[in-house]
């Protein structure tokens, strides 16, 4: 069985969505005006995803990038009237140095911009999936299906995350396994650290 994340019905669809809904949510109860969002790779999901919840949440948004991205993610940047700027390449000391300074030139104008790093890692993400995993075991209920084990890939760890504390919140006999897609993804140590975090959050 599959849960078809890509349907979500903002922008691509995708593992992202979830995170932004969040993100968000915390950028306007924190009184930000702007949202600064650094692009994963050049092929990431994360820079349309933020430019769609973004225009869905009516904040204007500033989408760092790689001079690397695509034709593709440029014009639909454009299209959902996001503004591209770009670092000289997909290493995030690279994307994090120009989100410093696109945030500073925004401070200067007198906005009050909310960051979200390049990945949409970290704990308040990762609350996404909680929710994720709680809708799957609602339709899986509905269905008669019983899930015993959950697989899902993992770049940076943040959906792994939110996966593994849904099971175990919502049907803790369950196995959750992630396949790592890169080498972003997190030490254990530091995943098990973020997971605490987002079930405090939570």
């Amino acid at each position: 069985f599959v849960k078809r994340d890509d349907l979500l019905g903002v922008g691509l669809g995708g593992n992202k969505i979830r995170r932004f809904a969040y993100y968000l949510g915390e950028a306007l109860d924190t009184g930000c005006d702007i949202v600064v969002a650094g692009g994963g790779g050049a092929r990431s999901n994360q820079t349309i995803a933020a430019a769609a919840c973004a225009a869905k949440a009516g904040l204007p948004v500033h989408l760092v990038v790689p001079e690397s991205v695509g034709p593709v993610v440029r014009k639909l940047a454009e299209l959902l009237q996001a503004e591209l700027h770009f670092a000289e390449s997909s290493d995030a000391s690279s994307l994090n140095r120009t989100i410093r300074a696109v945030c500073q030139m925004l401070k200067a104008q007198g906005h009050r911009p909310y960051i979200v790093r390049p990945g949409a890692a970290g704990p308040l993400g990762m609350l996404g999936y909680v929710d994720a995993m709680r809708e799957l075991y609602e339709q899986a209920a509905a269905c008669r299906i019983e899930i015993d084990h959950v697989l899902c890939c993992g770049g940076t760890g943040t959906t792994y995350g939110g996966v593994l504390l849904g099971t175990k919140l919502f049907h803790s006999q369950t196995t959750a396994t992630a396949v790592a897609i890169g080498r972003r993804f997190r030490h254990a140590e530091t995943l098990c650290r973020d997971i605490a975090k987002a079930a405090k959050l939570g």
